[in-house]
């Protein structure tokens, strides 16, 4: 009953500073708590610049799709995760 589609759209328009989603997971947890995971691509900046975001996310996603349990990964967009960063 859940548009996965939806929810990346979502996120992705949710703020000029999320510029990409990633390894987006969307499941339920016992009877009926729907849990997500994702990554979320950000500008180059120091990451407690984006608790705000965050928060905002999590409540947003709460709000409009009865989302409650909530993991997302932050990822500078020059260090995606698709990127080789274990060769320095």
């Amino acid at each position: 009953d859940l548009s996965f589609a939806g929810v990346r759209k979502f996120l992705l328009g949710f703020d000029k500073n999320v510029i990409d989603v990633h390894d987006l997971h969307i499941w339920t947890i016992g009877e009926g708590e729907r849990a997500l995971m994702a990554h979320i691509v950000v500008g180059d900046n120091l990451i407690s610049s984006y608790h705000q975001l965050l928060s905002n996310l999590e409540c947003g996603l709460k709000q409009e799709f009865q989302i409650t349990h909530v993991t997302l990964e932050l990822e500078c967009e020059k260090c995606k995760s698709g990127d080789d960063v274990c060769n320095l």
